[in-house]
C-alpha cells in the first residue's frame, strides 16, 4: 500500500531497499501516524540512517518504533525478521533479547548518556532460528524539538566473523599447546634475546627437574644457570641467524634432586619467525637419551655386554660383519621366528649366500648404503621374501639397519632389528580389499550413499544422490536442504531415523 502522502518526503527519497519499503509503507495505520505528522527530529535521523552505509538501527517514541538501514539489513538473515520489524515495537520486535537491551534503552532515555559495548554475545533470531551472534554497538540518544530524549539511535557492526575466528584460533592454539604438553619429547619455547620461558611441556619440565613456577615467565638461564656456557652460546646464534641448531648425544651437566650430574641428548633449535620474517624466539625439542648413550658405551667396552644384550633381545636381531655381510651373531627370535633355519646353518656364513634370494631385492643396496655411508636405515612395513626351511616365505617387517663403528670410527658391521609385522598388514590390506568391493558393489547396484558431518552439517554424498535429488555434484549440502526436498509425510521418517543414528 502506498504511504499517506501523496509527494515523496525528501528524506525518504532515497535509502535503497528500506527507503522503498519506508516510502511504501502506510504509516497513517501505525503507531507514529501519516509521515507529514513526524517530527523534524525524525526525519533528519532516518535521513542520516538510510544515506549512511555503516549498520544502523533507530528505536523511536515511547513505544520504540523500528527503523534500520540496508547495511543492517544483512545481519537480520533470512527467513527472519526482515522486514515484518519495520515499524513495529521494540518489545514486540526483540522478545528474544529484550531482557538485555532493555536496560541499555533505559539508561539512555534515563540519563541521556550514550551506551558502549564490544563484542557481546546477543543471540537473535535469523535463519529460521535462534543464532550466537556478536555485536560491537553504540546506543545514543537521539532529541525531540523540546529537547527530551525521543528515540535511541543505534551504531553497530556485527563481530560473529571476527569473534568465531579467535575462538577457533583459541581452540587451535590450546589443541596445540595441548599436544605440546602431552608430547614424549621435551618441548620449550623461548623468546627474546633473554630466552624467557614461554612455555615449557611437563616432559621438558622433567628433564630439566624444574617447575612451571620456577622455569615459565622467567630466563631460561635464571633457572637453569649449569647450562648456560654450554648451551647459551648456540642459542645466541640461532636468533641472530635464524639457521636451527642440531645437536645429537650432547653432553650438558644439569642440577637434578640437587645434584649436578651429566647427561646426553639430542636436541633441535628451531627459530621462531614472526610475520614479518624476524626471528622472535627459540622453539626447544630435546629427548634425553643419558640411558642409551651409556649403554652404548658399555657395549663398545665389553663385547660380552654386547653379546648378551643382542642374545638376550625379545626383538630379533643380528649382527652382520666386514663388506662380506657374515653372520656372527642372530638371537633366536631371529633364527626361528624370521629365518626359520638352524642356527649351524647361518652362523659364520655371508648373509647373501645364506639367503640368495635376496640378490634380487633391495636389501644387499641398504646393506651397502648403511656401510659405507655409517647412517642408519629404517622402514616400517618393508616387503621380504625369505627361503627357509619349509619353503619360500612373504611377509612384511618393520627394521632397522644400524652401522656398528670402531673406536676409530669406521663402520666394521650392521646391527639388524626386526618385527614380523605381516598379520598386521594382511589384515589392513584385507578390510582395504573390503571397502573396495563395497564401494564397486554399490557403484554396480547404482546405489545412492551420503555422509553427514555432525559438527558441520555438510553432506558429502555420491553422484548418484545428487542425480535423484536434482543437484551438481560438486555442490555442498546441509543434511537440513536434503530433508526440504522430501514429502512432508516423509519427513518425520528421516528425522526419526536420523535421531536414533
Amino acid at each position: 500500500m502506498e504511504s499517506s502522502s501523496l509527494v515523496t518526503p525528501g528524506f525518504l527519497a532515497s535509502g535503497g531497499e528500506m527507503g522503498k519499503l519506508m516510502r511504501s509503507k502506510d504509516w497513517s495505520q501505525s503507531l507514529l501516524g501519516p509521515i507529514e505528522t513526524w517530527p523534524q527530529s525524525l526525519r533528519t535521523t532516518l535521513s542520516i540512517l538510510l544515506n549512511s552505509k555503516f549498520p544502523m538501527f533507530l528505536w523511536w517514541g515511547p513505544q520504540l518504533i523500528c527503523f534500520y538501514n540496508d547495511a543492517y539489513r544483512p545481519s537480520l538473515g533470512a527467513n527472519g525478521k526482515h522486514p515484518s520489524i519495520l515499524g513495529m515495537p521494540a518489545e514486540k520486535a526483540w522478545p528474544e533479547i529484550w531482557h538485555i537491551i532493555k536496560p541499555l534503552i533505559d539508561q539512555v532515555f534515563a540519563g541521556g548518556e550514550s551506551t558502549w559495548s564490544e563484542d557481546q554475545l546477543i543471540p537473535i533470531y535469523r535463519n529460521g532460528k535462534i543464532e550466537d551472534v556478536y555485536w560491537t554497538f553504540s546506543y545514543s540518544p537521539v532529541n525531540d524539538e523540546s529537547g527530551a530524549v525521543a528515540g535511541v539511535f543505534v551504531t553497530c557492526t556485527e563481530t560473529t566473523d571476527k569473534i568465531l575466528s579467535l575462538k577457533k584460533a583459541e581452540l587451535s592454539e590450546q589443541k596445540f599447546r595441548n599436544t605440546v604438553n602431552k608430547a614424549p619429547v621435551g618441548i620449550c619455547i623461548l623468546q627474546g634475546p633473554e630466552f624467557i620461558v614461554e612455555m615449557a611441556n611437563e616432559k621438558y619440565l622433567q628433564i630439566v627437574d624444574r617447575t612451571q613456577a620456577v622455569l615459565v615467565g622467567k630466563p631460561l638461564f635464571d633457572s637453569l644457570p649449569e647450562v648456560a656456557e654450554t648451551v647459551g652460546p648456540l642459542l645466541t646464534n640461532v636468533l641472530r641467524t635464524g639457521q636451527p641448531y642440531y645437536g645429537t648425544e650432547f653432553p650438558v651437566s644439569i642440577t637434578r634432586q640437587g645434584k649436578r650430574e651429566p647427561g646426553y641428548f639430542n636436541f633441535a633449535y628451531q627459530p621462531l619467525r614472526e610475520p614479518d620474517g624476524v626471528v622472535s624466539g627459540i622453539v626447544v625439542v630435546v629427548n634425553e637419551i643419558t640411558a642409551i648413550v651409556e649403554a652404548k658405551h658399555a657395549l663398545t667396552e665389553t663385547e660380552k655386554q654386547f653379546r648378551q644384550m643382542v642374545m638376550q633381545s625379545p626383538i630379533p636381531m643380528t649382527i652382520f660383519r666386514g663388506k662380506d655381510y657374515i653372520i656372527e651373531m642372530a638371537n633366536e627370535e631371529m633364527i626361528k621366528n624370521i629365518w626359520r633355519k638352524k642356527e649351524e646353518d647361518v652362523i659364520g656364513k655371508k648373509v647373501l649366500e645364506v639367503f640368495p634370494e635376496l640378490h634380487q631385492q633391495k636389501y644387499p643396496e641398504l646393506f651397502k648404503k648403511v656401510f659405507t655411508t655409517g647412517k642408519p636405515h629404517s622402514e616400517n612395513e618393508s616387503l621380504a621374501n625369505v627361503q627357509g626351511d619349509n619353503g619360500m616365505r612373504r611377509f612384511y617387517l618393520d627394521f632397522e639397519f644400524a652401522p656398528l663403528f670402531e673406536m676409530d670410527g669406521s663402520v666394521s658391521g650392521i646391527m639388524v632389528t626386526v618385527n614380523d609385522v605381516t598379520e598386521k598388514v594382511q589384515v589392513r590390506q584385507e578390510v582395504e580389499d573390503a571397502e573396495a568391493r563395497l564401494r564397486l558393489a554399490i557403484e554396480a547396484a547404482n546405489l545412492a550413499t551420503w555422509d553427514l558431518d555432525l559438527q558441520t552439517t555438510d553432506v558429502f554424498y555420491s553422484q548418484r544422490l545428487a542425480e535423484i535429488f536434482g543437484h551438481s555434484p560438486t555442490t555442498v549440502l546441509t543434511f537440513q536442504e536434503i530433508v526440504d526436498q522430501l514429502h512432508p509425510e516423509d519427513i518425520e521418517i528421516v528425522n526419526k531415523a536420523y535421531t536414533q543414528a
